[in-house]
Parts: C-alpha cells; sequence; structure tokens
C-alpha cells in the first residue's frame, strides 16, 4: 500500500491551504514596513498641512498690518488735508479765502491730481472794447 493517490481535489485544497499560510506570514512580516510607510505618509501630509496653515496664517497678518498702516497714511492725509482747508479758510490765518476763492483752489487742486486729461469749458473773460485811433 506505498502508491495510494488521493483525489485531484484533496491535493489541490491542500496546495491552496499551504499558499494561503505562506501568504498570511508574509503579510505579517510586510505588515510593520507597510504600517511605518503609512505613518510616514500621514505624518508628512500633516507638516505640509501645518506648513501651509502657518503660511496663510503669516501672510494674513502682514496683509492685515499692510491694510492697517494704508488706513492710518489715509486718515492722517484726510486730517492734514482738513486742516489745510481750515487755515484756508480761517480770517486769523491771514489767508482767509471767501468761498469763492476757496472754490477757486479746490478746482486747481481737483486738476493737479486728476489722473487723466481733463477738459474744461470756462466763459470767455470779459471782452476788450477797441477804440479806433483817430
Amino acid at each position: 500500500m506505498n502508491d495510494i493517490q488521493r483525489p485531484a481535489r484533496y491535493e489541490s485544497a491542500i496546495r491552496q491551504k499551504e499558499t494561503a499560510r505562506e501568504d498570511i506570514l508574509v503579510a505579517e512580516s510586510e505588515r510593520p514596513r507597510r504600517l511605518t510607510e503609512a505613518e510616514t505618509l500621514q505624518k508628512e501630509a500633516e507638516t505640509e498641512a501645518q506648513i501651509t496653515i502657518d503660511r496663510a496664517a503669516s501672510d494674513s497678518k502682514v496683509t492685515l498690518n499692510q491694510a492697517y498702516a494704508d488706513a492710518s497714511a489715509i486718515m492722517t492725509e484726510y486730517q492734514t488735508e482738513a486742516e489745510t482747508y481750515r487755515k484756508l479758510k480761517d480770517a486769523d490765518s491771514g489767508l482767509g479765502l471767501d468761498a469763492t476763492g476757496f472754490l477757486a483752489y479746490m478746482s486747481v487742486r481737483t486738476l493737479e491730481e486728476a489722473k487723466s486729461h481733463v477738459q474744461v469749458s470756462l466763459d470767455a473773460p470779459a471782452k476788450t472794447m477797441f477804440f479806433p485811433s483817430g
């Protein structure tokens, strides 16, 4: 009875079982390496996310500080302008412009600060009368 043959299905099932056992051993041996790879990828992603968050926070601080500086400069400019206008109208300053003079000053300032060409329509100056010599 040395030549006993087992059925092919039985032999196949045993081979599959052994292959599965080997696959399990390989997977168990690879598990620590794969876990380390996954943890490394996760830490890299978290670090990159933190860098992005920190950069955005820094950029927002810079933008806010620039906006505050710009606002402060504008406020100072308008306060200076208001003080200048007050002095122009104040009779005690020696400049004391009346409404017409002040409007003329404002017109000149507006034209001076225009960023593009300005066309102005004015009435003709008073006509000079010519008398024939004779």
